[in-house]
């Protein structure tokens, strides 16, 4: 039966319909298929959403198949890049300076297809590795307009993909169990064995110890996970003959603890009358990394316990040690075997979106007649070392993660030596079993002759799972956590500032400099005190609440800019929270044009310009709060403003019988001003991109504060209608009447 997953609703049903005929004609029983998936230009690993498809082991092949849709015809033609990786998420990689300093490559690099619409693109693997396939589709083509909400066409270009996974039944093969003698006729068409291996193997041999008749003529191969990244290993046996012993033997050094073993046996032939077949007698022999016993002499491989996990109630987080009684601590003795392995667990899905981080100090040695001490070792996913290869050294071993920290000794004393430490990271780690392996080193007097370390050799640990890079951005970003896509895959990810990239916000080639950086904060902070002319007009001329007004506007958007904007923290100044100063700028915005147009209006009734302004606060409110980026905050406003003004100034023309106000109004103040906020309103709202938004967004502050200069009337409605001098004498009159209704 296929499986549905119905991640995302298409407004577009034709697409939805040549999609679904696509993929039902290549589903088969045992797919797994998505509906389309939506892709944005990548920014930052936030703009990912990934999917999971699960593979079981011993596969015989698993296919994917992608196609590219875009939602309208003239949309233009954009490639869709896809990511996949195997029990960890994909990585990003834009440039070779992605990945911070200190940071492992992934074991199993990701795989990357491009795509375009309505184009198709397969990729079949064989023997695939089982475990999570993590699936990810971005776009490198950036829109970076900034879009007013609700000004966009209802039909705009958006760019989807749609997948499908179909698994091939598990391999056709005989199950075998290492260690017992296995009896059975092979022939030229070869025969297949499956067996598994403990997690502690580090090599086992396939050995051959009778064929009958001889010579043997045999050949062995052992099958691995089929990709670029990998090969098939083969021995020949051809002119091996036939003896009591092991005749012909394959040696497979550090296989996949987690998969199924896989060994292929065939019959070369000969050009005798002789069966084209032997009976054969083999075995499989595993070795494996020896458990510390105490009292036990020093081996090749010591195999520690398993650490234990310590899971925080907070997502990501999640350390690795050794529990005694109340307290955690890793620190590893080294002197019980040549090279030491500790294993621990990263499990799907609580850990494989965030980083692993291991830092290791050394601690301790016994230092006698040693003048220099040298730990090495790293990182292994899936398999551990084999100590059985003559001349096994970690410090020079190509091994992810590698370390190798040295210490000089002198006058036989470490007291005064600072504590030598290296810190590793490994992105989005893969789930399964990890193992920390380590060896150590020591050299007497002349610094050439390796002696016998001592008694103690002491290592500390720190080994856990975080978000982004400690917990930051190198300072150059913000460290974000998400749970995306239908499959709820959890993950951390580093929203770069000022155009830095990479993992960490470390790649600096396209970042902005400190003055391009500077000069937009000034831009938009210090523009905001084009206000201050407002402000003074409006006291001048009695406009005291709308002065209030204009200083709540232009103190708030002032201190939201410092604390926005692309620019790293260090040129960033938050007075509160961000949302709360967000908030504010909005709400004095829309609040500082709603009382322009109320005055504007001139409304003689003094209680009916009370209730607006009231009812305008209120209602600006609600809408910030429920929506503080739609049109209606700008539209509703400006729209009731203006069938207000309108109505009032369409009444005292009607009664004056003449032009209200008079035209020299209309061309040196009203035409001018509504010229002046038009400007900062198109530029506002059509022509911002993030890199030019410092000089349009302050263009806007600078339209609209010095338009209110402008459009302010020269004096309120009730001193239009008594007079200069006869306002006060009638208000004076008003408060006396009012006060002896009050007496009586």
């Amino acid at each position: 039966m296929v499986h549905l997953r119905c991640t995302l609703v298409l407004t577009n049903i034709l697409w939805s319909g040549l999609g679904l005929l696509f993929f039902c004609k290549n589903a088969s029983t045992s797919s797994v298929w998505n509906m389309p998936w939506p892709v944005e230009g990548y920014k930052s690993y936030m703009d990912i959403i990934p999917m999971r498809y699960d593979s079981p082991a011993g596969l015989a092949s698993l296919n994917f198949s992608f196609s590219g849709i875009k939602t309208l015809s003239e949309c233009p033609e954009k490639d869709i890049h896809i990511i996949i990786g195997n029990a960890g998420l994909p990585l990003v990689n834009l440039s070779e300076n992605s990945l911070p300093e200190n940071f492992v490559s992934p074991q199993n690099p990701s795989i990357e297809l491009i795509i375009k619409s309505g184009q198709i693109a397969e990729l079949s693997l064989s023997r695939p590795p089982p475990g999570p396939w993590y699936i990810a589709g971005y776009l490198k083509d950036i829109d970076s307009s900034i879009k007013q909400k609700g000004l966009q066409p209802k039909e705009s270009c958006r760019y989807l993909y749609m997948s499908l996974a179909k698994s091939s039944a598990p391999i056709e093969s005989t199950k075998i169990f290492p260690g017992n003698k296995i009896n059975t006729t092979i022939t030229t068409k070869g025969s297949l064995f499956s067996f598994t291996v403990s997690q502690s193997t580090i090599n086992f041999e396939v050995q051959v110890t009778n064929c009958q008749p001889g010579p043997c003529n045999l050949s062995l191969s052992y099958m691995t996970f089929m990709s670029k990244y990998s090969k098939e290993v083969t021995e020949d046996c051809s002119n091996v003959q036939n003896t009591t012993g092991p005749s012909c033997v394959l040696h497979i050094s550090s296989p996949s603890l987690h998969d199924v073993q896989m060994i292929n046996i065939k019959f070369m032939g000969d050009n005798t009358q002789s069966p084209q077949n032997r009976a054969v007698i083999f075995k499989v022999v595993l070795q494996e990394c020896l458990p510390f016993v105490l009292g036990l002499a020093s081996t090749s491989c010591g195999l520690t316990t398993p650490l234990d996990r310590i899971q925080s109630p907070f997502h990501l987080t999640t350390r690795f040690g050794m529990v005694h009684s109340s307290t955690v601590s890793l620190v590893a003795d080294l002197t019980s075997a040549v090279l030491t392995s500790i294993p621990f667990s990263v499990i799907a899905p609580n850990d494989v979106g965030g980083t692993l981080k291991w830092q290791l100090r050394l601690l301790f040695f016994s230092h006698v007649n040693v003048s220099q001490q040298q730990v090495c070792g790293g990182l292994m996913y899936n398999k551990l070392p084999d100590t059985s290869l003559s001349g096994l050294d970690l410090c020079t071993a190509d091994i992810p993660g590698a370390v190798n920290l040295k210490r000089s000794v002198s006058h036989g004393s470490q007291s005064n030596m600072k504590p030598n430490e290296v810190k590793r990271y490994v992105p989005y780690p893969q789930a399964g079993l990890w193992h920390i392996v380590l060896q150590t080193h020591c050299f007497a007097q002349d610094s050439s002759t390796e002696i016998h370390c001592g008694d103690k050799v002491l290592v500390e640990m720190t080994l856990e799972i975080q978000q982004c890079v400690d917990e930051e951005c190198s300072g150059h970003g913000t460290c974000d956590h998400t749970t995306a896509g239908g499959d709820l895959v959890s993950f951390s990810a580093c929203v770069c500032d000022a155009d830095y990239r990479g993992y960490g916000c470390t790649d600096s080639r396209h970042a902005q400099s400190q003055a391009v950086q500077l000069a937009g904060a000034f831009l938009l902070t210090l523009s905001n005190l084009f206000f201050i002319p407002a402000i003074i007009i409006s006291i001048r001329r009695g406009f005291v609440v709308e002065a209030f007004v204009y200083f709540f506007t232009m103190f708030f958007s002032t201190f939201y800019h410092a604390c926005d904007g692309i620019r790293i923290e260090m040129y960033r100044m938050c007075l509160t929270q961000y949302d709360v100063l967000q908030l504010a700028d909005f709400f004095g915005s829309s609040c500082a044009l709603w009382f322009t147009i109320v005055a504007m209006a001139k409304i003689t009734q003094k209680h009916v310009t009370g209730v607006m302004q009231i009812a305008g606060i209120c209602g600006l409110f609600v809408g910030v709060t429920y929506d503080k980026t739609s049109l209606c905050v700008i539209a509703i406003p400006i729209l009731t403003g203006l069938a207000a003004i309108t109505i009032s100034w369409g009444i005292k023309m009607y009664r004056t019988k003449r032009l209200y106000p008079s035209w020299r109004r209309y061309v040196f103040y009203l035409i001018p001003g509504v010229l002046m906020a038009t400007l900062g309103g198109v530029s506002f709202a059509f022509l911002e991109t993030e890199s030019n938004y410092k000089y349009l967004h302050s263009l806007w502050h600078t339209c609209v504060a010095l338009s209110i200069v402008l459009l302010l009337p020269p004096r309120p409605a009730c001193v239009e209608k008594y007079g200069p001098s006869e306002s006060a004498l009638q208000m004076s009159q008003l408060s006396r009447i009012s006060y002896t209704q009050d007496i009586s």
